[in-house]
């Protein structure tokens, strides 16, 4: 999941994020974040910067920041500045200095691709319901059975039928 969340914070909130800086008169010349020479010349700049806006659309992205963040979090915060910096240190590496993103991502072992669909995750894991709620406004929370129905229908395609009126 890292390589997706890494893409989604270069390619989506960063690169968006300088065209939104731009006067409107330059944005007709703005170019996506698309290509390895474009990324590591934003991280050349500044390299401790750069990783950090990265780490922490990440962070927020998997529920590492506010109060979600799991027990342990920073053995999560360390994983994900370390895969961040192990991405950047690669690109950084001859061949892949003039490739697109894209093609650098295709030369990576599969657990190291963004994933292209949910059909992509086969990497086991365990799904635990957390006990935060993100929307307390006197709303039930999701009792235990109803949980375990909704993670069928994400894992499995399908769903209990329930009575028909």
């Amino acid at each position: 999941m890292l390589p997706s969340f890494f893409q989604s914070a270069v390619c989506g909130a960063i690169s968006l994020g300088n065209l939104m800086a731009l006067p409107d008169d330059q944005k007709g010349k703005w170019k996506p974040l698309e290509h390895v020479s474009q990324i590591l010349e934003l991280h050349t700049h500044d390299k401790k910067a750069f990783e950090d806006r990265i780490t922490n659309f990440i962070e927020l992205a998997i529920g590492l920041s506010g109060g979600f963040a799991p027990a342990g979090k920073e053995h999560y915060q360390s994983m994900v500045r370390e895969t961040v910096r192990s991405f950047l240190d690669e690109m950084s590496i001859g061949a892949y200095k003039n490739t697109s993103l894209t093609e650098y991502f295709r030369d990576q072992n599969m657990l190291r691709r963004p994933m292209t669909s949910l059909r992509d995750v086969d990497e086991g894991g365990l799904i635990r319901k957390g006990s935060s709620d993100p929307n307390p406004k006197g709303r039930p929370n999701l009792n235990h059975e109803q949980v375990i129905a909704v993670m069928d229908t994400i894992r499995y395609g399908t769903a209990e039928a329930g009575e028909r009126e």
